[in-house]
Parts: C-alpha cells; sequence; structure tokens
C-alpha cells in the first residue's frame, strides 16, 4: 500500500503543479493508511528514507505537507507531517495529541510529539502544522497561532499561513 500511496502522491502533486498550485496538503497518515495498528512499525519511515527524499524532490516548485507514520532513532512510531520544499525536508511535526475513544487507540501504537511552532516557507508566510483528530484541543489553535500561524483549516493535517 505504502508504495501505491507514494505514486499517488506523486501524480497529485504534478497535476496540481500543472495547475499552478503553490500548496498541496495530503490527509492525515496519507502515505502509509491509517487504522495501522500493529501494523505500523511495518510501514514506517525515518526522515532519511529515500521515498521521503523522492517526495522531497518533486516538492521543488511548491511546497507540500504529507502525512506518514515517522520511525525516530530510538525506534519510537509518531504520526507525523512534513513540510517539503525546495527539494528537500523543511520540517516535521509529530501529532500531539493522541485520540483513545472509539476505534481510535492511537496512545497505544504511537508516541506523541511535543512541540508545536511555525516555520518559515517558501510561500512567504510562517506554516504552522499540526495533525489532529476532530476532538481536537482548543490549546492547539492557539498555541498556533501564538507560534505564528495565524489562520486554520480544520480536518486531519491542519496547516495555515501567516498573514505577511
Amino acid at each position: 500500500m505504502l508504495d501505491e500511496n507514494l505514486a499517488r502522491h506523486h501524480e497529485i502533486i504534478d497535476e496540481a503543479r500543472g495547475k499552478g498550485a503553490g500548496l498541496v496538503v495530503f490527509p492525515e497518515l496519507g502515505l502509509t493508511g491509517y487504522l495501522l495498528q500493529d501494523l505500523a512499525a511495518e510501514v514506517a519511515m525515518r526522515l532519511d528514507d529515500p521515498r521521503l527524499a523522492t517526495l522531497a524532490s518533486a516538492a521543488k516548485d511548491l511546497s507540500v505537507i504529507a502525512s506518514f507514520v515517522e520511525e525516530s532513532g530510538d525506534h519510537r512510531l509518531f504520526i507525523a507531517a512534513a513540510l517539503l520544499e525546495d527539494g528537500r525536508i523543511v520540517h516535521v511535526h509529530r501529532k500531539l495529541y493522541l485520540p483513545t475513544y472509539g476505534l481510535f487507540d492511537e496512545r497505544r501504537f504511537f508516541a506523541a510529539g511535543d512541540l508545536l511552532r511555525a516555520v518559515p516557507s517558501r510561500l512567504g508566510a510562517g506554516i504552522g502544522l499540526a495533525v489532529m483528530s476532530r476532538r481536537r484541543p482548543a490549546a492547539t489553535s492557539r498555541r498556533r497561532t501564538r507560534s505564528g500561524s495565524g489562520r486554520r483549516r480544520r480536518g486531519g493535517t491542519s496547516c495555515g499561513p501567516t498573514p505577511s
């Protein structure tokens, strides 16, 4: 599934580029699939994974936000969203609040991130990434706004540029 999703990401990026898009945002865990549970380790990627490098290289003239399972240096797994620009990974956000209700038991399989911040972007604005469920804590939006990302978009992988 990972290879098919990666190929589809490349197709969508090419299509968006052809239509003049400046930003492409993929859904939470769009690269790896969502309800992974015990399979999360099998699809996890380190930040130096060649597949991520190839995806980053597709983002030479636009900004891309892609989400995947990240394996850290100490082998913890995170739900992550990467800002890809100019052929490189500019920033990686690790999901802070992991739901544990209904069919969601993310804390059982993933570690929680610990940092939320805005980063400079080729778009001329700061980008704040936040991966969240629909029941996200209000504090996430407030923290993103304070760190320099003023606009909000509701949904899986959320991003918002700061007005200049």
